[in-house]
C-alpha cells in the first residue's frame, strides 16, 4: 500500500468544513490550510474565485479542524458555569440609552419619498 498524502479539491474541503469554496481558497491564501496548485506555480486569487487547480492535503483539513475544536474546548473551560434556574435568580442591566428605539419624526410621519407612479429615477 502507498504512503501517499490524500489530496482534496477545494470543493471537497468545503463540503468538510460545511462552507464555500470561496472561504477555502482563502484558508490556503492564508496559510491556514496547506494546498499546491497542479501547474506548479504559486497560489494567487484573481477576482472572487481562485484558481482552478487547487489540492488541499487532507492531513491539513484535519489539523485545521482538531484546532478549531480545541480552541473551543478551551474556551468552554474557561468560561464560567452557566447559572441554573431555580438556584439562582439571574437579574439582567437594565437597557442602555443608546440601545432604546426614538420614536417616528415629529407627525409620524416616514421621510421616505416615492417618486410618483409611472416615472423612474
Amino acid at each position: 500500500m502507498d504512503n501517499k498524502p490524500e489530496i482534496l479539491t477545494a470543493k471537497e474541503v468545503a463540503t468538510r468544513l460545511r462552507c464555500c469554496p470561496d472561504t477555502v481558497y482563502e484558508l490556503v491564501e492564508s496559510g491556514k490550510l496547506r494546498g499546491f496548485c497542479l501547474n506548479g506555480g504559486s497560489f494567487v486569487r484573481k477576482g472572487k474565485r481562485g484558481k482552478k487547480g487547487v489540492r488541499i492535503l487532507a492531513a491539513s483539513v484535519e489539523q485545521f479542524i482538531t484546532a478549531g475544536v480545541e480552541a473551543v474546548s478551551v474556551r468552554v473551560a474557561a468560561a464560567e458555569p452557566a447559572p441554573v434556574l431555580g438556584e439562582q435568580e439571574v437579574v439582567l442591566p437594565p437597557p442602555s440609552a443608546d440601545k432604546v428605539k426614538k420614536p417616528f419624526p415629529a407627525g409620524g410621519k416616514s421621510r421616505v419619498v416615492l417618486p410618483p407612479p409611472g416615472r423612474s429615477r
